[in-house]
């Protein structure tokens, strides 16, 4: 795994897994329906490999054209982690 996109980013098990895969050196794609402005800088904080993106669940059939909109390139070896509740 190069890369990964987790949902639920912004709270305590989702944050913990950013942080592992981080460690590792994983691309991460972080979504939370926070702005990042709002986001507890002790669960997310700025990282080369970390690109977060506001997002709710009741919006996730638009995450495609989100992640279009961004330029993050998902790739072929990219694993999806849901921590999203709602």
């Amino acid at each position: 795994m190069n890369k990964a996109i987790v949902t639920g980013a912004t709270g305590f098990i989702g944050s913990q897994l950013v942080r592992i895969l981080l460690k590792n050196g994983i691309d991460v794609l972080a979504l939370g329906r926070r702005p990042w402005s709002n986001v507890d800088i002790k669960r997310l904080s700025e990282n080369k490999h970390l690109t977060y993106l506001q997002i709710d669940m009741s919006d996730m059939s638009m995450l495609p054209e989100k992640v279009n909109e961004i330029k993050w390139n998902v790739g072929s070896d990219c694993t999806f982690f849901n921590f999203a509740w709602g």
